[in-house]
């Protein structure tokens, strides 16, 4: 029997396309989309609060950030 593959393990989040696509088929569901739907709503109030910080860092500074964000998303090359 093949292994059955979750869409939340194979899919990144991070992708602009994806986040679309998830929030199409949450508002088709009846659902809101807080924080692209990626945490629980209520860390959306905080969690905005802190990246609202996070933009006022100095570029190279947030740059870093976002790159190991990004590495967040990575699947391992054996998966």
């Amino acid at each position: 029997m093949a292994k059955q593959i979750r869409p939340q393990n194979q899919v990144a989040g991070f992708d602009s396309a994806t986040a679309m696509l998830r929030a199409l088929s949450r508002f088709l569901d009846g659902r809101d989309m807080p924080l692209m739907g990626m945490l629980p709503r209520p860390i959306e109030g905080p969690l905005s609060a802190l990246l609202g910080v996070s933009n006022r860092l100095p570029r190279r500074i947030g740059e870093k950030a976002y790159a190991a964000a990004g590495w967040e998303e990575a699947i391992a090359a054996d998966r």
